[in-house]
């Protein structure tokens, strides 16, 4: 009798070690506690300026017909669509009833909207051609009157096409509405190299709004939420929430208030898993070497 009890007491024994030691266990993983990995920048310090984004379609500037005396028979074609000619070139030469006579260009550019051909047939009322100026194209802006106080007569701004800047100058900024009730802004752009053509967008930034001397951050860091904005800077290995006030956006970046200083390291990444006090190990952006 006393055998089994003895063994029973040993057997309940050995059960309350083994319990003891997995519970042992589960209070060491709940102590080693988990980095959450973030990527960080630096908060920056800087005048933020506003800007205001327009886009137009360019247009050309000078078309010049080339517009024949009387009717005839084209006995000579100098040029095609895309050519390049000078003024008082002889683009064509025409049979009439006075004789064979000379067509020239009334002024330098492209050829273009040419469709006769030799030993054919023209009519003195429509074009034989149109010449297209190129060194100089046309572009509107429809504006409200707010932003049309924006610009500067006669200023010049840069405008993007296609991924490349050019200078733009204004010409007219019109004080009458169009149909649309908006501002018609025209201006001209120089495009020496011609690499701007006709029923191409235009994209133009306006300085709208000046903010001297604020915290500037990335978008991306901030995070908001139904009782306010917040971002987390990094310090010793810790996430520390910081409450902001949003001063002014851009996309990408945004002009803010609050608790921050020049140089403060404000996670980018990874923010969204991340609360007050949570254990941050700092990675590099994927670019970074």
């Amino acid at each position: 009798m006393r055998r089994k009890v003895f063994v029973f007491i040993l057997i309940l024994f050995t059960v309350v070690l083994v319990a003891c030691s997995d519970d042992d266990e589960k209070t060491n993983d709940v102590i080693e506690e988990r980095s959450i990995p973030v990527e960080v920048t630096e908060v920056i310090q800087e005048d933020f300026i506003v800007e205001k984004s327009l886009t137009g379609r360019v247009e050309p500037k000078d078309m010049t017909p080339v517009m024949l005396e009387m009717s005839g028979e084209i006995s000579e074609l100098n040029v095609k669509n895309g050519d390049r000619v000078e003024e008082d070139d002889v683009i064509a030469k025409m049979k009439t009833q006075v004789g064979e006579i000379d067509i020239k260009a009334p002024t330098s550019g492209e050829v273009t909207e040419l469709s006769a051909k030799e030993d054919v047939l023209v009519s003195n009322e429509e074009p034989l051609a149109i010449l297209l100026d190129l060194d100089e194209l046309s572009i509107t802006f429809a504006v409200t009157n707010k932003v049309r106080e924006l610009f500067g007569k006669d200023e010049t701004y840069k405008v993007t096409v296609e991924d490349k800047e050019y200078d733009m100058e204004i010409d007219t900024i019109h004080k009458l509405p169009d149909d649309t009730g908006l501002y018609p802004v025209d201006a001209t752009i120089k495009n020496k190299d011609e690499k701007v053509l006709p029923g191409m967008i235009g994209k133009v930034f306006l300085p709208e709004k000046r903010h001297e001397e604020v915290i500037v951050l990335p978008t991306e860091a901030i995070v908001e939420e139904s009782e306010g904005s917040f971002v987390y800077t990094v310090e010793n290995d810790r996430a520390k929430k910081v409450e902001i006030t949003v001063v002014d956006a851009q996309t990408d970046v945004t002009a803010v208030e609050g608790d921050l200083s020049e140089d403060d390291e404000v996670v980018i990444n990874g923010q969204l898993t991340l609360s007050d006090g949570s254990k941050v190990d700092v990675v590099k952006e994927e670019n970074e070497s």
